[in-house]
């Protein structure tokens, strides 16, 4: 069919179809012939209430999502059973100590920093006349 442009309405019905995937799913597994489709369509038009049960529906995309969802979180919940808790509390026990060691040593620091000043004496002494 190459050089020939489709008839406007036969267009129409196939942009209908991908529009509509339950009416593509029989065609493609040869439940209903297309012609009995088009013809169909014709006569009832797009909004007629017979093509209702074969639009996907919203529900049903929320519901592939949801599908999608629960398996995640499968996933998670089995990556979290693998995990070893008590080698996990062992490696926070150890930071913990070394943050603790790491607070001393700037305390220290601190101290040093503060005898090697001495005593803060007045910058700017007033001599009295």
């Amino acid at each position: 069919m190459e050089g020939k442009s489709l008839h406007p309405n036969v267009e129409q019905f196939r942009e209908f179809v991908n529009r509509h995937p339950k009416v593509k799913h029989e065609l493609r597994n040869n439940k209903k012939v297309m012609q009995d489709y088009y013809e169909k369509w014709l006569l009832l038009g797009e909004e007629d209430p017979f093509w209702e049960s074969f639009s996907e529906t919203k529900t049903e995309k929320s519901a592939e999502k949801d599908t999608g969802k629960k398996e995640w979180m499968s996933q998670f919940v089995q990556m979290v059973d693998q995990v070893n808790w008590n080698n996990i509390n062992g490696h926070i026990h150890q930071l913990n100590g070394a943050l603790g060691n790491l607070q001393n040593l700037v305390q220290q620091f601190q101290e040093m920093k503060q005898k090697s000043q001495g005593p803060k004496s007045n910058s700017f002494p007033f001599i009295k006349d």
